[in-house]
């Protein structure tokens, strides 16, 4: 079955973990955290969590993202010069603590965040990923928002690239969203139709049964973007865009999106991908399927 891995790395970056570890500072200098025992006292680091949470917003959204939803507005009438809330993204950000501090574990958040901080699968390779998803028996499709700065594009790039290096099956989009790591949750019509396009091939192929429904056999080689009586590359673009008109000659066409592209009949007849190295939006057709090896 196909992996899907949306707005997402590898590895955290340095920059990554040092907002993790402002958070855990928030939650772990709290006074009613009590070294972490402190249903015992009948008390929740509150104000540690609250802050922990405002930080993790600001990293979610994007700053156009930010502007178009607050700007500069004002939260009252005019300017108070003291303290108190000001701006309308002061409010948001302290309604959101608010919230989540009421239904949050601080310990729980604490050991997530060192989760992430250590998970890293290239590790026992020597730091090199392509060898940590050689295993992999899955195809991938990468998602990544270009608006994201938390967990960027050359990110889930840098993944693709690995999974290409290891020869598995691997598809790519990128959005041009302003939502920030956030697009992955909002209801973007090319977002959407990719993923419809890529789940509704996903059982065109389910080894080890080389019997893929009503269309007949076809060797579990080839997976999503395979129809039989045509083939499109892995490119998500294709998958979501692809019709009957791909069927009759081979054409390359522009979608407006970043994707690789695969070779799905190489003189060795085993699957093989390439990558564009300027990952260029395109995408590969052809009216003739490959032969079942």
């Amino acid at each position: 079955m196909p992996v899907i891995v949306i707005a997402a790395a590898p590895k955290l970056s340095a920059q990554n973990i040092a907002f993790n570890e402002v958070a855990r500072q928030a939650i772990t200098t709290d006074p009613d955290f009590h070294g972490g025992h402190y249903y015992d006292k009948g008390v929740v680091p509150v104000r540690g969590l609250r802050i922990a949470r405002m930080i993790g917003h600001i990293t979610y959204l994007s700053d156009e993202a930010m502007m178009d939803k607050f700007g500069r507005q004002l939260r009252r009438a005019a300017l108070g010069f003291d303290f108190d809330i000001d701006f309308e993204v002061e409010s948001y950000l302290r309604y959101q603590g608010d919230k989540f501090s009421s239904y949050f574990d601080a310990n729980t958040y604490l050991r997530i965040t060192k989760a992430l901080d250590y998970f890293d699968p290239a590790a026992d390779f020597d730091g090199d990923l392509a060898a940590a998803v050689e295993r992999a028996r899955a195809a991938f499709l990468v998602i990544s928002f270009k608006s994201d700065w938390r967990f960027a594009p050359a990110r889930s790039r840098e993944l693709v690239k690995a999974l290409l290096d290891a020869r598995k099956i691997a598809s790519y989009l990128e959005i041009d969203a302003p939502g920030g790591h956030d697009a992955f949750l909002m209801d973007d019509a090319r977002y959407f139709g990719a993923l419809r396009g890529y789940v509704g091939n996903i059982e065109l192929c389910l080894p080890p049964n080389r019997r893929c429904s009503p269309r007949g056999p076809i060797s579990p080689l080839w997976r999503a973007g395979y129809r039989r009586g045509r083939a499109c590359s892995t490119s998500v673009a294709a998958t979501a865009r692809c019709s009957s008109t791909c069927g009759r000659r081979a054409r390359r066409r522009d979608t407006g999106w970043r994707s690789t592209t695969r070779r799905w009949w190489p003189a060795s007849r085993t699957t093989s991908t390439s990558c564009s190295s300027t990952w260029k939006a395109a995408y590969r057709c052809s009216g003739t399927a490959p032969s079942t090896p």
